[in-house]
């Protein structure tokens, strides 16, 4: 076990590591959509409201008001889904990254290859490494891995640096790269 604890860890992770989080910027984005669906869905539901049950639908077995209010729903409820969605996942993610810093086996990764995969993050680019794990008592594997890369830590990212890991003791291509530590 390492000497920090998770609350220690938390902030490190999500704002050095990379690991993702809504940026405090970001907060307009998710109000902009939530709105405009919000407003969107409840325009429809006022449509609906003028139309007449007796109005045939799209299809046979409801009334076009009765579409209408369907649509209405799904508007106003699928983007707070949508946010929950993603901010579970960032939830994932966080407490994954503490999980494998805390219990990890620590090691090192020297880069052998490195590509842009053309995914991007909160403009952090997704980079596929091939890296040579080496561990203690154990013998040097390589792997394939990939990750979102924060824009201050793609200098860093050259063949034959080596950075520290830590690794899945169960899964031993399950990694954590701590891009805290300079090279």
């Amino acid at each position: 076990m390492n000497m920090m604890t998770a609350l220690e860890l938390s902030p490190i992770l999500r704002i050095k590591m990379g690991v993702w989080k809504p940026t405090k910027h970001a907060s307009w984005i998710f109000t902009l959509v939530t709105t405009t669906a919000v407003l969107v869905g409840l325009f429809i539901l006022f449509l609906a409201i003028q139309v007449g049950s007796y109005v045939p639908g799209t299809f046979d077995i409801m009334s076009r008001r009765s579409e209408m209010i369907l649509l209405a729903v799904f508007f106003i409820i699928s983007p707070f889904i949508g946010i929950f969605s993603v901010l579970l996942w960032a939830k994932h993610g966080n407490r994954h990254a503490t999980w494998l810093w805390e219990n990890g086996l620590q090691g090192t990764a020297k880069l052998i290859s490195c590509e842009e995969t053309g995914s991007m993050l909160n403009n952090a680019p997704k980079i596929a490494f091939e890296l040579e794990i080496t561990l203690p008592n154990r013998k040097p594997y390589i792997i394939q891995h990939e990750e979102y890369v924060g824009l201050l830590y793609l200098n860093r990212i050259s063949p034959g640096n080596v950075f520290p890991v830590f690794v899945d003791p169960q899964k031993p291509t399950n990694i954590l790269i701590d891009w805290r530590t300079p090279n």
